[in-house]
């Protein structure tokens, strides 16, 4: 879970196997939550999907994702293929 000023994102990983290549594909969703002034009230403010998983995810990497102008920048990377 990231959490910004006003912003909480909270990512989920998907794995699936794509039987026409053979290979697994790792994704990432993203959930994004607007905090209110207050601190007690949270609103559903867009879900995204992008390819890869967040860049050191799971060890706490800051700079995976980043809030800037309004945006949420996502920096992901995928795993090398074996064959």
């Amino acid at each position: 879970m990231y959490v910004f000023k006003d912003v909480i994102a909270v990512p989920a990983l998907e794995s699936r196997y794509d039987m026409v290549t053979g290979n697994w594909e790792t994704n990432t969703f993203l959930f994004a939550f607007a905090v209110q002034v207050d601190g007690l009230t949270m609103q559903g403010i867009g879900v995204a999907y992008v390819p890869g998983r967040i860049t050191l995810q799971g060890f706490h990497n800051q700079f995976g994702l980043d809030k800037y102008q309004g945006l949420l920048h996502v920096a992901t990377t995928k795993l090398a293929e074996w064959g």
